[in-house]
């Protein structure tokens, strides 16, 4: 349908007008060093050819094709991965001839929008990465530095000083800066799943604000007592105290087999409120979960 409208309208490439080839990734290869792909809009792309962006230039070393085949020449209409850059130019930003600068979006290692929230330094592996997980980060996140590329001994050192956590996004962290992170006193997480590394930093926000889940009491279930077809939990408080109305939970060696509420708490036969460290006591609580003895209950806040 592009082509037949295309053809319809008369529009064609001008590979004799100026360069023009929006940056549509920009990635750090293992191998290869820094990667641009970009799709030339207008005019003719060629190894040899000085261009740039932001301000950034480079000699086009290297072209190659969507099917990683090396060619000399690139014309409209046609994706192409360039090598030849030190710096890694933006997404969205414009290739030119010559250096021309267009349309700058961000620039790719950059102290932060806010320095004064939860500091971390991200690194991840392309700049479309980078656009994306820097967009869902909440406000109350203090990139210190954020860049493509493996993390190096220099982000390490960065996070010693400025007491920051390094985030990698499918990047490599070698042995030998693990150690020294070790030394440090400095944390590295590195991911596969952007959802999960946002999960950890909304985590160590509510931490840091005090917010986080904390868990007020934990009893052990001893024994169960059967009561008009449901069964009640004898058990004894091991930590804090457990009132009757905590928010609770069922926990089957370690793991959490759901949430429940009190629906009777009763010590020595009598109804109360509330229950302490090594009170023995029995609660029924709903919705009727299948626990076991052994398993434990917490609350928590």
């Amino acid at each position: 349908m592009i082509a037949l409208v295309a053809q319809m309208h008369g529009i064609k490439g001008l590979p004799e007008d100026s360069l023009e080839a929006p940056v549509i990734e920009a990635l750090m290869h293992y191998r290869r060093g820094p990667v641009v792909r970009v799709v030339v809009r207008a005019g003719t792309l060629n190894i040899g050819d000085t261009i740039g962006a932001e301000g950034y230039t480079a000699k086009v070393r290297g072209l190659f094709n969507e099917k990683q085949e090396s060619v000399k020449t690139a014309f409209p209409g046609m994706p192409v991965e360039i090598l030849g850059f030190e710096t890694l130019p933006s997404v969205g930003s414009v290739l030119t001839a010559a250096g021309g600068v267009q349309n700058t979006v961000q620039q790719q290692e950059k102290l932060s929008r806010n320095v004064e929230g939860l500091p971390i330094i991200l690194k991840v592996d392309t700049a479309g990465s980078l656009e994306a997980i820097e967009g869902k980060l909440p406000h109350t996140v203090g990139v210190k530095l954020s860049g493509t590329g493996d993390i190096s001994e220099s982000d390490v050192l960065l996070a010693s000083t400025t007491k920051a956590v390094i985030v990698g996004f499918n990047v490599r962290a070698p042995k030998q800066l693990l150690k020294l992170a070790e030394n440090e006193g400095v944390k590295i997480y590195t991911y596969k799943i952007i959802y999960e590394l946002l999960a950890d930093v909304d985590k160590w926000l509510k931490e840091k604000e005090g917010l986080g889940e904390r868990v007020l009491g934990r009893a052990q279930i001893v024994a169960e007592f059967p009561h008009d077809k449901k069964k009640i939990a004898g058990c004894k408080l091991t930590q804090g105290r457990i009132t009757k109305s905590d928010k609770l939970r069922l926990v089957r060696a370690g793991e959490i087999i759901g949430d429940v509420r009190s629906v009777s708490l009763k010590k020595q036969k009598l109804d109360v409120d509330k229950v302490s460290l090594g009170d023995e006591f029995g609660m029924l609580f709903e919705p009727p979960l299948d626990f076991k003895i052994g398993d434990m209950l917490e609350s928590w806040q």
